[in-house]
C-alpha cells in the first residue's frame, strides 16, 4: 500500500477529502502510484490518458470542481465523435465517443448528489447508444423485470452467429468502480475468442442503478443470478450452451457468489477478488471509494455498510463453488493482498486454477489487454 494510501485510510473522511484536495491543486498526484494505477484502469476502460491529466490538473478537488472539469472534457469527446461520424470516419467516431463514455464516467465517480447523478449517468448513457450504433456485431439491449423496474444489460454474440449455432456465454457483472459500458473491452475479448457475453449491471449498478435497483441485501444476488441464466437459456434468437461468470475486484467476488447460488453456472473467473473479510478491505478504502458502495446500496450509516458486508461469508460460501474456478491475481495488489487468495484457496468445493501476475497491481493493468484477458478466454473456452 503507497504511503498516501496508508495515510489517508487512517484518517476520518472529511480529512481524507481535504487532504485530496490538496494533492489535487497542488499537483502532486502526478508522483502517486495510487493515481498512475488509476490512469491505466481509464485507459483500459478506453480513456485518453491525456484527458486524464488535463481534468486532474485543470480540477482543485475530487468533488464538484472536479466534475465540472470532466463533463467539459466529456462533451468536448462527443463533438469530436459527432464530427468524425459525420465525416464517415465510423473507427474514430467510436473511439472519440468511448472517450466520452469514460470521462463522463469519472465525473459520476466525484458525483453524490442524486439529481446530478442521474444528469450525469444521462449523459453517459446518450454517447454510449452512439457507439452500439456503430458496433459490429450489434449489441441487444437487455431488460430483465426486477420488482417494479428492469435490470439492464448488454448482450454480445460472436459475429457472423446463426441461430442454430450453440454459444458458450459468460456473464459479466460490474466492480465498485465500473459500470457496463466501461467494459467493452472485456466484450471484445470475449468476442474474439468466440464466446458470447452478457455484460450487465448487477442491482445498485450503472444503468440499473438509475432506473431506481439498488442492492438491497446478499440474498437477492441469488435471485440475480437465476434470472440472467433464466434470460440466456431461454433466448428467443440463439442457443446458448454452458453458462460462466466473470468479474473484476468487487466483480470478481461476484462470479464467486453468482456460482454459491446458481449450479447452472459452469464455470467461474475471478480478477482481483478480494476473497477475504470484505468488511476489513473496505475499511482500507479510502473514502472516496467507500461512497461508492452507499451509492449501490442506499446505505449512509457507514457501520450498516460494515454489517452488509460480513453477510459474505467466504469460509463457508466457496464450499458451494463446486465448478472450474480461475483466480488471477496481481502479486502486488494492495487492496487485496495476494496472500490473503493464496489462504482461501482450499475452502472452494472446486477445481481452481490461481494465476499469480509476476508485479500485478489489484487489476493487472500493464498487461491485462495482452496476456490475461486473453489467458483468461481461452480457459473458458477450454471448459465451457
Amino acid at each position: 500500500m503507497s504511503l498516501l494510501r496508508g495515510l489517508m485510510t487512517r484518517l476520518p473522511d472529511k480529512w481524507q477529502d481535504k487532504l485530496l484536495a490538496k494533492v489535487i491543486s497542488s499537483e502532486k498526484w502526478k508522483t502517486v502510484p495510487t493515481f498512475q494505477m488509476l490512469f491505466q484502469t481509464m485507459e483500459l476502460m478506453g480513456a485518453d490518458r491525456t484527458d486524464i491529466v488535463r481534468i486532474f490538473s485543470e480540477s482543485s478537488d475530487l468533488g464538484i470542481d472536479f466534475r465540472g472539469h470532466a463533463r467539459e472534457v466529456a462533451f468536448e469527446r462527443r463533438e469530436a465523435g459527432l464530427k468524425a461520424e459525420k465525416a464517415g470516419d465510423y473507427e474514430l467516431a467510436a473511439v472519440e465517443y468511448q472517450h466520452a463514455v469514460v470521462n463522463f464516467f469519472l465525473a459520476d465517480w466525484v458525483t453524490y448528489e442524486e439529481d446530478l447523478i442521474l444528469e450525469n449517468f444521462a449523459d453517459l448513457l446518450d454517447v454510449s447508444k452512439r457507439i452500439d450504433d456503430l458496433s459490429d456485431p450489434p449489441v441487444e439491449y437487455v431488460r430483465i423485470p426486477w420488482s417494479n423496474e428492469h435490470l439492464h444489460g448488454r448482450l454480445r454474440v460472436p459475429e457472423k452467429s446463426t441461430s442454430d449455432e450453440i454459444h458458450p456465454v459468460i456473464i459479466l457483472t460490474q466492480g465498485n468502480d465500473t459500470v457496463k459500458e466501461t467494459l467493452r473491452f472485456i466484450e471484445a475479448a470475449a468476442l474474439d475468442r468466440g464466446i458470447a457475453i452478457l455484460n450487465i449491471d448487477q442491482p445498485g449498478w450503472g444503468e440499473s442503478r438509475y432506473h431506481g435497483v439498488l442492492n438491497r441485501n446478499f440474498q437477492e444476488l441469488g435471485i440475480f443470478t437465476g434470472l440472467c441464466v433464466d434470460f440466456l437459456l431461454n433466448h428467443s434468437e440463439y442457443s446458448f450452451g454452458q453458462v460462466g461468470a466473470i468479474g473484476f475486484s468487487g466483480g470478481a467476488l461476484m462470479a464467486a457468489v453468482m456460482s454459491s447460488f446458481e449450479p447452472r453456472i459452469a464455470s467461474i473467473a475471478m480478477v482481483g477478488a478480494a476473497l477475504v473479510k470484505l468488511d476489513k478491505v473496505v475499511k482500507r478504502m479510502p473514502a472516496i471509494q467507500r461512497r461508492q458502495i452507499t451509492k449501490h446500496t442506499g446505505i449512509l450509516d457507514q457501520d450498516e455498510i460494515f454489517k452488509r458486508l460480513r453477510a459474505y461469508n467466504f469460509e463457508t460460501m466457496l464450499p458451494k463453488v463446486k465448478v472450474p474456478s480461475l483466480i488471477v491475481h496481481g502479486e502486488d495488489d494492495s487492496l487485496a493482498p495476494v496472500e490473503g487468495v493464496r489462504q482461501i484457496v482450499k475452502f472452494f468445493g472446486g477445481p481452481v486454477d490461481l494465476s499469480i501476475v509476476p508485479k500485478g497491481d489489484h487489476m493487472c493493468s500493464d498487461t491485462l489487454l495482452e496476456r490475461e484477458l486473453p489467458m483468461i478466454m481461452d480457459w473458458f473456452r477450454e471448459k465451457l
